[in-house]
């Protein structure tokens, strides 16, 4: 097969990628109504220098990508609802 730039079938088929997959959904089926990993109380921020990582606390840790969550994923079956705390300081402050 030759290349041929400006082939619009060979640019098409490079495309096509399958989207990823919440893998809790397998285990766990998926949460009733429309919600994200990104409104789920379980989902961690890992800070490893410089970077930041997200993980679930449902799924298991490890230092690895294996793990790594994203938010923008379809919840499963153990979703529950963050409930954003306001945070006040012995002032009274809030932050």
């Amino acid at each position: 097969m030759r290349l041929q730039f400006g082939n619009s079938e060979h640019i098409a088929k490079n495309k096509e990628k399958p989207k990823p997959v919440n893998p809790m959904i397998a285990f766990h089926g998926k949460a009733e109504g429309f919600f994200s990993c990104r409104e789920c109380e379980w989902i961690t921020r890992e800070n490893y220098g410089k970077k930041t990582y997200y993980k679930c606390d449902k799924r298991g840790y490890s230092r690895g990508a294996g793990t790594d969550h994203r938010m923008n994923w379809d919840a499963c079956g153990l979703f529950e609802y963050r409930i954003e705390k306001e945070m006040i300081t012995l002032d009274g402050e809030r932050y």
